[in-house]
């Protein structure tokens, strides 16, 4: 259904090639070739991040994330072209190398992370990084890391942002696939998200007390290694975290 460059890069690094051997003697135009091959290598290890093939079902939206997606997302997910895939692959490829620096939930608390909510199927135990909520958007480093367990030895298994931007969601990642998604009421306890969606009477049973995080947008970002979810990097929960 939807067409890809992609597929075309191995021919376009072959051309190139030839064309540099055709400039021998041109020194300046064989520079800005050579710099042609070095980014489409560059590029071409992390393009499945730039296309879209998710058929599972989005079981687990609320009825307000449904209404966002129709409100602010009204296009489908696709594959990107390559100026965009360009500018994606940049971006992860440096929030990855940011979240990859915390293996471990403990390596993560070493470097001013929180727990924050504790392991959800799907997503995975949230902690927060020591910049806190962020006003805008900073693709290159997540202020949210996810992690596959409650304990210390909890391997990373995906990056997040969390932006405060009101009833709308930030301008995000170009391309458009990344559709970010957002709660509504949370009861916190001790600091703590433990419940979503409860009166406040079952909080305070609780010992805690509900908060509007409805300014909160939140996205996801499935591209840690043995963690991947190549059919959609950004998908809100994955199959594998259950």
């Amino acid at each position: 259904m939807f067409r890809t460059r992609f597929g075309q890069s191995a021919a376009v690094i072959v051309a190139t090639t030839a064309i540099i051997s055709g400039l021998a003697s041109n020194g300046a135009e064989a520079r800005v070739a050579r710099r042609q091959i070095r980014r489409h290598a560059a590029v071409q290890p992390h393009a499945n991040w730039c296309k879209f093939s998710d058929t599972l079902p989005m079981m687990d939206m609320s009825e307000m994330q449904m209404m966002d997606e129709m409100n602010f997302y009204p296009m489908m997910k696709h594959n990107l072209g390559a100026n965009e895939c360009a500018k994606v692959v940049s971006g992860l490829t440096a929030a990855k190398k940011y979240g990859m620096q915390f293996p471990t939930a403990a390596d993560a608390i070493k470097g001013g992370f929180r727990l924050i909510a504790p392991y959800i199927p799907g997503q995975g135990a949230h902690y927060i990084g020591p910049l806190g909520i962020n006003a805008t958007f900073d693709p290159n480093t997540p202020n949210f890391l996810l992690f596959g367990g409650n304990g210390p030895t909890a391997p990373l298994v995906g990056l997040m942002w969390l932006v405060q931007s009101g009833q709308t969601p930030p301008a995000g990642i170009p391309g458009g696939n990344d559709h970010w998604h957002r709660h509504n009421i949370v009861c916190m306890v001790g600091g703590v998200i433990l419940a979503e969606d409860i009166s406040d009477a079952a909080c305070a049973a609780m010992n805690g007390g509900n908060i509007d995080i409805s300014g909160l947008w939140m996205l996801h970002a499935w591209i840690v290694p043995g963690y991947e979810y190549l059919p959609d990097v950004f998908r809100p929960h994955v199959p594998f975290l259950m």
